[in-house]
């Protein structure tokens, strides 16, 4: 039975990944997540209600004792072999570029950008030959689309190339390491419209600013992701796949 730990497996893309992986074939799931315990308990549920028994972890990988201890848990309770890593954690640091106080740009390139870095270094020793390790970013790390996006769109930015660079040291080991650039997905905040003004503009708007003309469902863009961690993605390597219905075209 394939093996996947899925980090940032609480948020809206996490969950629907986890579930894609599980339906695709038999799966043994974990979800790490930072520190929301109530968060990962729900995500767990939603994924034991779709027939899946997944392993929920508080695991904060920016730090040491969160890497041993997704580490531990792929020793544990995988014996050691993870099939697919994916990567959806993200710190949605929303501040204007010249009034972002320094510590909240430094946790945005810490949880987006090094904590993928580190998970990849610690547990490249557990994926076998045919293993995936996919990073989950978004368009703003390829174009500017608000006025409060520069720390996620740097760190996105820096995620694409740090794929890019991991995917030519462990391709020759047979693991393909690959991005999945996301537009705007169907999220809590934009259902209860709690974002941040300028952000909010920007959720109003997206539905128009491509071809589809709508915001998609989260399990619409898991697909994508289920097939750039399958077998069938053989060829695809150190690649950032823009999957946003178009909206990056106007």
């Amino acid at each position: 039975m394939r093996t996947a730990l899925i980090v940032g497996g609480t948020g809206n893309i996490g969950r629907a990944v986890a579930a894609e992986l599980g339906a695709r074939e038999p799966t043994r799931l974990a979800i790490a997540y930072g520190s929301d315990d109530a968060a990962g308990e729900r995500a767990a549920a939603e994924l034991r209600e779709a027939g899946h028994e997944p392993l929920p972890i508080r695991a904060d990988v920016t730090s040491d004792a969160g890497l041993a201890a997704v580490a531990g848990l792929v020793d544990r309770e995988f014996a050691g072999r993870l099939d697919v890593l994916v990567y959806s954690a993200v710190s949605r640091i929303l501040q204007p570029p010249l009034e972002m106080p320094p510590e909240q740009w430094t946790r945005s390139l810490d949880v987006t950008l090094t904590g993928f870095v580190r998970c990849v270094q610690r547990l490249a020793p557990a994926h076998p030959n045919g293993g995936r390790v996919l990073a989950i970013s978004g368009i703003s790390g390829l174009r500017v689309i608000s006025d409060v996006h520069l720390a996620m769109g740097a760190a996105k930015a820096g995620l694409h190339q740090a794929v890019r660079y991991l995917a030519t040291v462990l391709a020759p080991r047979g693991v393909n390491v690959n991005c999945l650039c996301l537009g705007t997905v169907m999220n809590e905040g934009i259902l209860r419209d709690e974002s941040p003004g300028q952000y909010r503009r920007f959720h109003r708007t997206a539905a128009d600013s491509g071809p589809k003309g709508r915001i998609p469902e989260p399990a619409i863009v898991a697909r994508v992701a289920g097939f750039l961690c399958s077998a069938d993605a053989e060829w695809i390597v150190g690649q950032v796949i823009v999957a946003d219905g178009g909206e990056t075209l106007r």
